[in-house]
């Protein structure tokens, strides 16, 4: 008979076993199994399978703790005294070890407790090869199954679910509390009612018997990993002839709704992609969604449930389902660079980030947001489609009952509990653990410190559309550059407090920005007042005031103003007469992480700097100062390529009008500055940078800063939108360097602000491939403005070394050839 039925089964399971499911295979209905009698399990005995994952482990004592005493969750022990022979534990290789070891603990408790039983369970352990991320295929359990259980049956178990054995029929059907029937083209998740009722196949935990489970395995194809238990039921059911993999008897445990929330939840925002989308954000800002309802929502009217009392401990079904969630996004195929998991209160939150999660799908990483909130109403799928370039954003809508800070903490819980490690966690800020007095990165990095943590302000999401261009190694990066500004002032209140507005309205994406202001001796009553005001309000971090009590002038109150404490220290160097663009941060972060911490080949130690003001004229030729508009150069100029164009570039001009200066060369320029002084060095008019009109400032720092740049070969990194678009301007206020301050002169040096586009920050609008070029891509200028390489200029420095270095040693007569300063004074 069993050959007959292993012969049946083989030529019917080939013949109609799909790939996908069909309408003729599941038409018949399941037979009507209310009135079926149904004696106890207790009459058989039976193995247990648990199959184990690493996140698993810290559950895996107590459930064999409930197994080996007197009750557990299967219900009281008296249904199956004596009938329970051995639990069959399968675990990955790599947690082979751990296993064993919770195993015999609680073999160790067990035989310490009180109350023990007579009869003896034997528990053994075996390995699964592993496969992707803390994971083996089903088919293996079943392997493992077949080869080793002597018992009549065998309960799959579900680590990750609370248990329980069900009466059953004597049929040879296997039975559990988890099915799904194939009434149509995709599997629908059932319920258990209060009569068993046939499915098409059920998935664990549930109960089979062991004789049908190794003459089904003879007609299975174990090549589909991923849809063994499918495989399982559709086998019994083409066996038997009526389709009807299982028998749905028990208690509901919520499986089915955590099912459905989390496919009903995993919906794909479409927008458009780079192409298009500046002029097209707006429709995903419209509030005329359509509004669809959720199915299987939480009533809101129930109260909220407990505390969870540990780390990793699924007492609810949210922690199930979002492990599940987190699973099928871990393990689902895809080319990424890194992932990225992000935390939002709400959906207007992640249309607000669109533009962010667009970028980082089109730079290959693989993103899932989870949308923590008590509101559904208005929640849709939204579709917006460009013909040339389409996004998708999958996110997952964790409805809680609980407020924000509950969710967050279970996100990070289960992320913990499964020992997952995405490569970047965004949360916005304005949701931390409830019991984190002060909302923290370093409290959540200390639990991944793998993973780059970053807490976004609410505010901040809508200009964050850069962050998408980030490589991995940019993302990873993320917290080790700090900037500090720093503020030179004397007697203009007035532009101070203008100045002082326009940092306080600027993003920072909640990064720290301590500030220092160096107040000349003889500042006015009124600044002081405004520094105060200022000092008691800053929410970025910490503000120090100096004050001279010796004028030293704006050499000295510049150079001495900021010096870097470590190697990640950048100086922002601001004058009172500058006034900065909200999204100033946002282009000196994004320019710190590609070109002083990313790959290595666009890192250089000749880059000093990063300038916010964008060049409208040069100062530094020798007849005086010329207009200047760097993409006019670079389209007419036959070495730079049109696409280069709305490049930013390199320049050997430092910028004096708001600019980041960085740790090495501006402690270069503090030892290079202190010998020049000295007269050590060099005479004092000798003209150490040829040619330029720097050369005849008596009293700045920059003709020293200049000097250096020309013998080291060094740039500063500018903007370069359209329109002057710059990130800080210069208000040309009445000072020591400006004594007439004509309309002329306002609109040769004012540039206009950047304040963002329509859904994003506009900072990538106009680069080449809407990205940071590389270093080697970008176009390079030497100090009148002429197109050069950084290998040109490198040389020019080194040549005027030797040059000077000879006159030096011959006397200083010899150093006439190198040139005096000879340039007029006049500014």
């Amino acid at each position: 008979m069993a050959v007959d039925l292993d012969t049946a089964a083989s030529s019917l399971f080939a013949d109609r076993m799909p790939e996908t499911l069909e309408e003729d295979i599941i038409s018949p209905p399941p037979p009507d199994l209310s009135h079926t009698p149904i004696p106890p399990l207790a009459s058989s005995d039976f193995t247990i399978v648990f199959p184990v994952l690493a996140r698993d482990l810290i559950l895996l004592q107590d459930r064999l703790s409930d197994i080996l005493h007197s009750s557990s969750s299967f219900g009281p022990r008296s249904q199956y005294e004596g009938h329970l022979r051995e639990v069959l534990v399968v675990c990955p290789e790599d947690a082979l070890v751990q296993t064993k070891s919770i195993i015999q603990q609680s073999l160790l408790n067990h035989e310490e407790s009180t109350s023990p039983q007579k009869d003896v369970v034997e528990i053994s352990v075996h390995s699964a090869s592993s496969r992707g991320i803390q994971a083996f295929p089903d088919s293996h359990i079943l392997h493992i199954a077949a080869d080793m259980i002597s018992t009549p049956w065998v309960y799959f178990d579900d680590v990750q679910s609370s248990p329980q054995i069900v009466p059953v029929s004597d049929s040879s059907k296997p039975f559990g509390i988890r099915g799904f029937s194939s009434t149509s083209s995709l599997p629908a998740c059932m319920a258990p009612s209060a009569s068993p009722e046939g499915v098409s196949y059920l998935v664990p935990p549930f109960a089979i018997s062991t004789e049908r489970l190794e003459l089904v395995m003879h007609s299975m194809d174990l090549s589909m990993h991923e849809e063994v238990w499918q495989s399982l039921g559709y086998a019994i059911g083409l066996l038997d002839g009526d389709h009807v993999g299982g028998i749905l008897a028990g208690s509901d445990d919520g499986y089915c709704a955590s099912y459905r929330r989390k496919h009903d939840g995993l919906m794909s925002a479409h927008i458009l992609g780079h192409e298009g989308l500046d002029n097209s954000i707006r429709a995903l800002y419209s509030e005329d969604t359509d509004q669809v309802s959720l199915q299987n929502v939480e009533d809101p009217s129930e109260p909220p449930k407990p505390p969870r009392e540990h780390v990793g401990r699924p007492e609810d079904a949210a922690f199930t389902d979002y492990l599940r969630v987190v699973e099928q996004f871990i393990h689902t195929p895809m080319k990424s660079s890194g992932t990225v998991f992000a935390v939002l209160p709400s959906l207007d939150d992640f249309r607000a980030s669109a533009y962010l999660f667009c970028q980082l799908a089109q730079h290959h990483h693989a993103t899932l947001a989870i949308l923590l909130t008590r509101e559904t109403a208005g929640y849709s799928e939204t579709a917006l489609t460009d013909e040339a370039h389409t996004c998708q954003l999958p996110y997952h809508l964790a409805r809680s009952r609980d407020d924000s800070s509950t969710g967050i903490r279970l996100w990070l819980d289960t992320l913990q509990a499964g020992r997952y490690n995405p490569d970047v966690i965004i949360l916005s800020s304005n949701i931390a653990p409830a019991d984190v007095d002060e909302p923290s990165t370093n409290w959540i990095q200390s639990r991944f410190p793998d993973t780059a943590v970053i807490r976004l302000p609410q505010a901040d999401l809508r200009l964050s559309d850069w962050m998408g261009v980030l490589t991995l190694t940019e993302w990873k990066n993320w917290h080790k550059p700090e900037v500090e500004a720093s503020i030179i002032t004397r007697d203009r209140p007035q532009s101070l407090q203008r100045l002082l507005t326009s940092l306080t309205d600027a993003r920072f994406y909640g990064d720290r920005l301590n500030v220092r202001i160096n107040l000349e001796q003889d500042a006015d009553a009124e600044t002081f007042a405004v520094v105060e005001r200022f000092a008691t309000s800053w929410p970025h971090g910490v503000v120090s005031v100096q004050h001279r009590v010796v004028r030293g002038g704006l050499l000295p109150a510049v150079v001495e103003s900021w010096y870097p404490r470590t190697d990640d220290s950048h100086g922002l160097l601001l004058e009172d007469d500058v006034e900065l663009s909200p999204l100033f941060y946002a282009w000196a972060k994004m320019a710190l992480l590609h070109y002083r911490y990313g790959a290595p080949e666009n890192t250089s130690p000749h880059l000093f700097g990063i300038s916010l003001y964008q060049q409208k004229s040069n100062e530094l030729h020798a007849d005086g100062r010329r207009a200047f508009d760097a993409r006019a150069l670079f389209a007419a100029h036959p070495d730079v390529e049109t696409t280069r164009v709305g490049s930013p570039y390199l320049s050997q001009v430092p910028c004096s009008w708001g600019a980041v200066y960085f740790p090495g060369p501006w402690r270069s320029f503090h030892s290079y500055l202190a010998l020049r002084l000295s007269g050590r060095l060099l005479p004092l008019d000798i003209a150490v940078a040829p040619g330029v009109r720097s050369n005849a400032w008596s009293r700045s720092w920059k003709k020293f800063f200049i000097e250096l740049v020309y013998l080291d070969g060094g740039a500063m990194l500018y903007p370069n939108y359209a329109g002057w678009a710059s990130l800080s301007t210069n208000h040309l206020e009445r000072g020591s360097h400006v004594k007439v301050r004509s309309r002329e002169k306002r609109e040769m040096f004012q540039v206009p602000l950047m304040e963002g586009v329509d859904g994003g920050s506009g900072l990538l609008a106009d680069m080449p491939g809407r990205v940071l070029p590389g270093l080697g891509e970008l176009p390079v200028l030497n100090l009148t403005g002429s197109v050069v390489s950084l290998e040109e200029i490198a040389e020019v420095g080194r040549m005027r070394k030797e040059e000077l270095q000879g006159c030096w040693k011959e006397g200083d007569a010899a150093c006439e050839a190198g040139g005096r300063d000879t340039t007029s004074a006049t500014t």
